[in-house]
């Protein structure tokens, strides 16, 4: 019995290769680094311990890296478009960082001065994690058209929220603030 080769499984034509890094790719990876790199110096030289909601965004955004990094190191980028994949990380950490300047805002919540005295932390947090979301989307659906782009996002929003929100649940709330006199 003899097989033809019309008769052999082939590749489906759906796998879309995308043969370069873009500038969008370095960008997402390099916010990624400095954010989590920029909470770890700040926890550092300000000799604060960071809260729980800090540590959420900074695990958020080393994934994001992560993510980045591996695709990278792997060559994954030629066949999956990484910031699809780094999108619910990024969006989860923006939702805990908006959840953090909403507690510092309602007087909830002490944030520690941030960088160069530029806002406060949580809101360096907050502005640092909504242009990692921003360059992760914008990687993602580089090269589609936006209706085909609109609904992945949509779901790694909501998969970003679900997993924000779970780890803002499971945190213990915080303690009032010191009574100023």
């Amino acid at each position: 019995m003899t097989i033809s080769a019309k008769h052999l499984p082939t590749q489906p034509a759906a796998v879309a290769v995308r043969s370069h890094v873009t500038l969008w790719t370095w960008a997402a990876l390099a916010v990624a680094l400095a954010a989590s790199g920029g909470s770890v110096w700040l926890g550092m030289t300000v000799k604060a311990k960071a809260c729980p909601l800090c540590l959420y965004e900074r695990a958020f955004a080393l994934g994001v890296a992560a993510v980045f990094l591996m695709g990278l190191l792997t060559r994954a980028y030629r066949t999956t478009a990484l910031g699809l994949l780094a999108a619910p990380l990024a969006f989860a950490g923006a939702w805990v960082a908006l959840f953090a300047v909403l507690l510092e805002w309602s007087g909830k919540l002490e944030s520690s001065e941030g960088f160069l005295g530029v806002g406060s932390a949580a809101q360096q947090g907050l502005a640092v994690m909504l242009l990692l979301a921003a360059l992760v989307a914008t990687e993602a659906t580089r090269g589609w058209t936006a209706w085909k782009a609109l609904f992945p996002l949509i779901v790694a929003a909501v998969l970003g929220i679900v997993v924000g929100q779970s780890c803002l649940v499971s945190v213990a709330p915080p303690a009032p603030p010191p009574v100023k006199t």
